[in-house]
């Protein structure tokens, strides 16, 4: 457009609409950056936004996801309760894990479930609340877990057969930490000492048997703990 003074208007974007560009531009960058699987959902349920995390996650490409109800990421089993999760959160739009103590999976392309974790963040912009999803996949520390509770199966079997022997001697059977105290004793050599097996447990020879320091045999163990 002309002006008078013979310069021409060049039309350039308002301060405020070059400042929201710039910050929509660095808010996709940093979802794009996470490490974990980023799925914004707006408050009809609708996926709006997703960082390539979440394409390797649930094997998705962004067009097959963009613009569909979040609920196919979710089991079949579990989408009734989510959609009502979800309704409660845009009523009650706050920071938190979803699904606190129970166990969350998410379905990916292929049919297949992943155990995951999910925190929500309410975001709001000119178009009302969404929700930010972060989500971890959780597979290797299920693993880790498993094989941790096997592991204890396992040395609690072996403490029972080991107990279950030792029980079974004729001959008394003691067991003392370095402290001296006793950890264990079996029944024969509870009725030697003429207590229940439980005086025995977490108390020092010492205590129970005041005279048994001037021995040869207590020096002996005392030797034999250094």
């Amino acid at each position: 457009m002309s002006r008078k003074d013979g310069f021409n208007k060049i039309d350039t974007p308002s301060s405020n609409n070059f400042e929201l560009n710039l910050e929509n531009i660095v808010y996709k960058k940093i979802v794009e950056s996470s490490p974990n699987a980023i799925v914004l959902v707006n408050d009809k349920g609708i996926i709006t936004l997703i960082n390539s995390q979440t394409e390797k996650l649930f094997g998705y490409c962004r067009e097959e996801i963009i613009g569909m109800p979040v609920e196919m990421l979710i089991p079949e089993r579990s989408k009734k309760q989510h959609s009502d999760d979800r309704r409660d959160f845009i009523a009650n739009p706050n920071t938190r894990p979803m699904g606190a103590g129970r166990d969350l999976y998410g379905l990916r392309k292929d049919g297949t479930e992943v155990p995951i974790e999910i925190g929500l963040s309410p975001f709001t912009d000119g178009n009302g609340v969404s929700v930010l999803a972060s989500i971890i996949d959780i597979t290797e520390r299920k693993k880790i877990a498993s094989k941790l509770v096997e592991a204890y199966e396992t040395l609690q079997k072996t403490e029972k057969r080991y107990r279950t022997t030792l029980d079974s001697m004729l001959e008394g059977c003691q067991i003392i930490d370095f402290d001296g105290k006793y950890l264990y004793v079996n029944e024969s050599a509870a009725r030697h000492g003429k207590r229940n097996k439980e005086e025995f447990i977490g108390h020092s020879m010492t205590e129970l048997y005041p005279e048994i320091e001037n021995t040869d045999m207590y020096a002996k163990l005392l030797s034999s703990l250094k």
